[in-house]
């Protein structure tokens, strides 16, 4: 299993494969908490498909997108379903797929967002 770390902020995302560099992405536009952390996800997800990494855990401290990707939480707001939808249409192409919640200070991904914040 290939652990993927991911975290959304407001213009960036980022996604970090264990023991790999990190990758920021600047979104276009800022945009809600929420939805950049659904957009970290999938990247990372587009990302592993490309390595040929079939096997993945998604591990993120957003507890809503966990929650929801698991299945735990209703999705109320239409934008974070159509990203759901295409969250879970990647994850068919897994054969291992997993996420789990786990606290910002431990996030690979998170760690590095705060970085570039500190350095503006």
């Amino acid at each position: 299993m290939v652990n993927l770390y991911c975290d959304g902020g407001l213009d960036k995302v980022c996604y970090v494969f264990e023991d790999c560099a990190p990758v920021v992405i600047d979104l276009p536009s800022e945009t809600t908490n929420n939805t950049s952390e659904y957009l970290a996800v999938i990247r990372g997800l587009e990302a592993a498909l490309r390595l040929h990494w079939k096997d993945l855990t998604v591990l993120s401290d957003s507890q809503l997108v966990v929650r929801q990707l698991s299945g735990e939480y209703k999705i109320k707001k239409p934008h974070l379903a159509k990203l759901n939808t295409k969250v879970k249409a990647l994850a068919k192409e897994f054969n291992t797929l997993e996420f789990c919640w786990i606290p910002r200070e431990k996030n690979l991904a998170g760690i590095e967002l705060d970085k570039i914040k500190e350095s503006k």
